[in-house]
Formats: C-alpha cells, structure tokens, sequence
C-alpha cells in the first residue's frame, strides 16, 4: 500500500470492526503506519504516537486536527515521512505556517498555480 494511500486512509477504522482504541492502534502497528499519524474511530479523532493514541477533544474543524498532527511532528522532532514531504509542506502553506521541508521547486510551482500565496 502506497504512503499516499496509507495518510488518507486513517478515517475507516470503525466501518473495519476495529472497536476498540487498542485494536485501532495495534491494527495501524500490524501495517506499519507511519506516524504520528491521525485516524477516528467511531467519529473519535486520535492521533497515533508509537502505541499509544492521544483523544482529540472536539475539534471545532478539520484543519485543528491538521495543525494537531503537525505540532505532533514538530514537539516530538520527527521528520516528515519522505514520500509525504511535498503533502505536508502543502498542508503547512495552507495552515500559514512556515514551510519545513526545504525548497522544492515542485511545490512552490504548486503553490502558485492554486495561487496560495
């Protein structure tokens, strides 16, 4: 399974039978998930940190639980998966928060084709 594929697949645990928060994270171990990583459960958002999941008290929106994920990187020092660099220095144009990943000229191309900045 792609990384791609893997980052936005995280939502589906509770139409999985995964019931309970352990299976979720055990189930996310078994298939090498890259973390932090963010999955709901029963409409519950978690993020993952090694085998343990943070409850994400009611967020008021999707880009709280973005900004969520992101600080988890920042505060935890962990890199951005490889594969998944461009996507989350996309996500934190689009938070305004400042790029980390370096320069890439392909996501700046990106950036000012949808005219983010």
């Amino acid at each position: 399974m792609s990384l791609i594929f893997n980052f936005f697949l995280y939502a589906f645990f509770s139409a999985q039978g995964c019931l309970t928060v352990d299976g979720a994270v055990a189930s996310l171990q078994e298939n090498n998930v890259i973390q932090p990583a963010l999955f709901f459960l029963d409409g519950q958002p978690f993020v993952k940190l090694d085998r343990k999941a943070i409850a994400l008290d009611e967020p008021s929106c999707f880009a709280d639980l973005i900004d969520f994920l992101l600080k988890c990187y920042y505060v935890f020092g962990v890199e951005y998966p490889y594969p998944l660099r461009l996507v989350y220095g996309l996500l934190e144009t689009v938070m305004g928060i400042p790029v980390s990943i370096g320069k890439s000229t392909l996501l700046s191309d990106f950036i000012r084709a949808i005219k983010l900045r």
